[in-house]
């Protein structure tokens, strides 16, 4: 089909057979609009100014998604003013402006990278004009004020403190700036954000704003036409001015190591590349999902499946006209860093000797389609995906970079691997907690180490006769993928109302067709596992899972999951308090095929020696590397309650576990899985019961099945006793305070976990972290509170979260606060409803509490008429009720 008019949208659904309408009105021009391209439901428009906006429709959501990439980062700071980037792009809303976005339930989240910043808001459609607006105005603005300044110095110091402690962003971007040749890591503590002035502050503002570096993406469940004119009429007063980009100079064979308060070591290990071509950015794609992309990858096979040398492993593929960056990040244990590291070069050099195998280019295809569609599955990542894209390697490219990976064979993958990937690019950064063993090396002392234990990557070229072919594997039977060229102006449905289906013989099914979303989620779940183990059980469910996962009858070893991997899916364990079963989350046009490969794990599994063995010996491993702030909450649950599942760790617990054989485990599935039919949901891009097949409605096959479960009554302790233990670098306190169970367990408990949040962050100090959740069960429901802090803080953050509880059962939140958070947490629900997974999930839990799975559909809107409760409501809410948990820091030297 054609290119549309300016403003042009397109049909939402099919239109009726009806006589001719008359033309319509020949749409008024958009102000400052010089070029609009179609590609499906995105449309790319620039503006006069420069500034360039990509809308994105999807109409199965209530709320839109408005975001802004900036054309700056943490790379473009100043030696001097460490820190400016954060706290202009977090001074960007003002008080006005974030005051505004409350009244309307807008939720803010702003992102600091190495080589840009994002903000986005996400709010109701009907507020589209208002958010995108605020927004606009905001980035519009000529000066920046001292309440600005002021406002982004506090916000910096907390986002950033929150990211230095719990993930690997920082270390990436020190990664990215030890690329550039800056000296500077990653600070280790957050008082450069105060140091700032308004001077500072100014001229980074006004050098880095511009239109012409600035992408806007909005998302969601918007018109067109309208969003054209609200950008077009805020957009007109932004002058473009004379900015020029940060020009940045990357160089290879670097090397550094910091450290830090946190509680885990990163490792990001890449290469500069110069600028790539765009079969290059698609064999490098490939290398990266072939690496890291599912569990069956490369890199996660070697390092966390079979050594457990790693807990997380990313990558990163950043391609710009200036250049590019291939990134492996690794969350690692300590003492193996050297492993990891070995481990992590070796793999990257046998993708440059070594063509892929053919089942192998297939998995990589699917796994980068699927983690493309699961970018964007939520809104406001998915308007942060489109900004991103195209203020890199721009939109039109990054689309028609599927088809170019689809065309890709293996020897050109190899070829670019063995171009680019070589030691005189290599970059290393470690970012170490201040609990591990120092690191002594030197960069020349590190690159030579590199050349003792991966000679090959010396190699600059590698002759013909030393390249080979990967072992052959097996290739799925799988549908094609539209080409992205080829798509035109499409019809896109909406969402359906979930609708139930009784089978004779089979599971209970909810079905909730949303036939435009690439993805589908399916969740096959079974009462009880956690819910009924005991002392002597207790872990007992997670082990039998991740061996179904694995080991399948009449299947190799992990053979079931390499298929659904290479039909685009991804396979996850789910073993909640009271269900327990699994997650898929595949490409639509193999759903069918991955619901049949599902079946067979759950109904077929082989509990051999061998594999319980390898199970175990995985789990006893994730048992020990368990996190501070993971062991702190399973403190304060045991503190609550000492005797109930509910008090026991997920993954059990070392002794109990370490006792369990194939024979146990056989007689847990047969006590658990085999005496229940399933409840299966199925949500995404299908047509109605299209996929309850007889794979379904015959594929379980019970003698007989129990009506009731047996367990023990949940009663908190009367007086909680702290548990404590000291690891790690920082004080954590962790509260478990119990709340009605069951239907109960209602959204105002996450009302009021929000506002107890909020009031937690506002009166806390710059050194602590707070968080407040709820988590609704059967029996009881949890409000966890948890607080971190330097080592020896304990005292002082245990008393502001006791005050906290204090000034709620005196001072209850007003009528003005709970009406704003109310509007908040409707808006974060909703966001999470709208992705296939958070949806599967939560029609899951909604059914095993007792309520209908429909209130999931209308959750939000019943959240945003939520009233004031009574104060009564929250009495006993105190920290003499609470189970408390309890890990101390060790108070370190830090060295010269």
């Amino acid at each position: 089909m054609g290119e549309p008019a300016a403003g042009q949208t397109r049909r939402r659904t099919s239109p009726p057979v009806t006589s001719p309408a008359p033309a319509p009105a020949k749409p008024s021009p958009i102000r400052g609009l010089v070029e609009q391209t179609q590609r499906g439901v995105l449309t790319l428009i620039r503006f006069s100014n420069g500034l360039r906006l990509v809308c994105g429709e999807r109409y199965s959501t209530e709320l839109v998604a408005v975001a802004a990439r900036l054309g700056f980062g943490d790379a473009d700071e100043p030696e001097t003013a460490s820190g400016v980037a954060w706290v202009v792009a977090h001074g960007l809303l003002a008080e006005a402006d974030a005051a505004e976005l409350a009244a309307i339930g807008a939720t803010v989240e702003t992102v600091v990278e190495a080589h840009g910043a994002t903000l986005t808001i996400t709010a109701p459609a009907k507020h589209l004009a208002t958010a995108a607006g605020v927004l606009l105005r905001a980035l519009a603005r000529l000066e920046f004020s001292e309440g600005q300044l002021q406002k982004g110095q506090v916000q910096a110091a907390h986002h950033h403190l929150e990211s230095r402690l719990h993930s690997g962003h920082l270390s990436r971007s020190a990664w990215l700036a030890l690329a550039a040749g800056r000296q500077s890591g990653v600070p280790d503590t957050e008082a450069h954000f105060k140091a700032i002035s308004l001077e500072t502050a100014r001229a980074f503002h006004t050098a880095h704003m511009s239109p012409r570096r600035t992408v806007l993406a909005v998302t969601g469940n918007l018109n067109l036409a309208e969003t054209l004119r609200v950008v077009a009429e805020v957009n007109a007063g932004w002058k473009p001015e004379a900015a020029a980009a940060t020009p940045r100079t990357l160089t290879g064979r670097q090397y550094r190591a910091d450290r830090g308060p946190q509680n885990h070591t990163w490792v990001h290990l890449g290469y500069v590349l110069p600028t790539l071509r765009d079969e290059e950015r698609a064999a490098l794609d490939i290398i990266r999902a072939a690496l890291a992309l599912g569990v069956r990858s490369r890199l996660q096979d070697a390092l966390i499946e079979n050594r457990q040398i790693a807990s997380e492993i990313q990558t990163h593929l950043e391609a710009m006209p200036q250049g590019a960056t291939f990134c492996v990040g690794l969350n690692v244990q300590p003492e193996r860093l050297d492993r990891a590291e070995a481990l992590t070069l070796e793999a990257i050099e046998r993708l440059r000797r070594e063509r892929l195998s053919n089942g192998e280019l297939q998995r990589a295809r699917a796994q980068l389609e699927l983690e493309r569609a699961l970018d964007g599955d939520r809104l406001g990542d998915w308007a942060q995906q489109l900004a991103r894209v195209e203020s890199t390697s721009g939109l039109v490219a990054w689309l028609d970079d599927l088809d170019r990976i689809g065309e890709l064979d293996a020897e050109q993958v190899r070829a670019v691997a063995a171009r680019h990937l070589v030691a005189s690019r290599l970059v290393v950064h470690e970012y170490e907690a201040v609990t591990a063993p120092l690191r002594t090396f030197t960069p020349e002392k590190f690159f030579e180490t590199v050349g003792l234990l991966v000679p090959g990557t010396l190699a600059a070229d590698i002759p013909a006769g030393e390249t080979t072919d990967a072992p052959e594997t097996v290739v799925v039977p799988s549908k094609a993928p539209p080409k992205a060229k080829e798509s035109g102006l499409p019809v896109i449905l909406p969402a359906e109302p979930v609708r139930e289906y009784a089978t004779l013989r089979g599971p209970r099914v909810l079905v909730r067709p949303d036939p435009s979303n690439p993805l589908v989620s399916i969740g096959l779940y079974f009462q009880g596992g956690r819910f009924i183990e005991d002392e002597r059980t207790a872990g007992i469910t997670e082990l039998m899972l991740r061996v179904m996962r694995r080991y399948t009858a009449k299947q190799m070893p992990d053979g079931i999951l390499d298929e659904l991997e290479r039909l685009g899916g991804r396979l996850h364990v789910i073993n909640e308090r009271d269900f327990f079963g699994f997650e898929l989350c595949v490409l639509a046009r193999h759903a069918e095929a991955a619901l049949r490969r599902l079946v067979s794990i759950v109904e077929r599994p082989a509990f051999e020696a061998a594999g319980v063995k390898t199970e175990r010996e995985r789990l006893l491993a994730e048992q020990k590397a368990a996190r501070p702030l993971e062991l702190a909450v399973w403190l304060a649950r045991k503190s609550l309650l000492p005797s109930h599942p509910y008090g026991f760790p997920a993954l059990g617990v070392n002794g109990t576990v370490r006792s369990f054989d194939e024979s146990a485990v056989q007689r847990w599935y047969a006590t658990t899985i085999q005496r229940q039919l399933p409840i299966l949901v199925i949500v995404g891009g299908t047509q109605g019961s299209a996929l309850v097949t007889r794979d379904i409605t015959e594929g379980f096959t019970r003698r007989e099945t129990d009506t009731s479960l047996k367990a023990r009554v949940a009663q908190p302790a009367a007086s909680p006793i702290v548990q404590e233990v000291t690891t790690g670098t920082r004080d954590i306190v962790a509260c478990a305070l119990a709340t009605p169970g069951g239907r109960e367990a209602d959204h105002r408990w996450n009302v009021l976990a929000a506002w107890l949040n909020d009031h937690l962050k506002a009166n806390g100090s710059d050194r602590e972290v707070f968080r407040v959740q709820f988590s609704p069960a059967l029996q009881l429901g949890e409000l966890l509170v948890i607080g971190e802090g330097e080592p020896e803080d304990a005292p002082g953050v245990t008393e502001r979260m006791a005050r906290a509880l204090r000034d709620l059962a005196k001072q209850p939140p007003s009528a003005d606060a709970w009406r704003r958070t109310v509007q908040e947490v409707a808006t974060r629900t909703a966001e999470t409803t709208d992705t296939v997974r958070g949806r599967t999930r939560a029609y899951a839990t909604a059914v095993y509490l007792g309520s209908a799975a429909s209130e999931v559909d209308t959750a939000a809107a019943g959240i945003r008429q939520l009233p004031l409760p009574e104060a009564e409501t929250w009495q006993g809410l105190t920290i003499e009720a609470a189970g408390r948990g309890l890990v101390r820091g060790t108070r370190l030297a830090r060295p010269k």
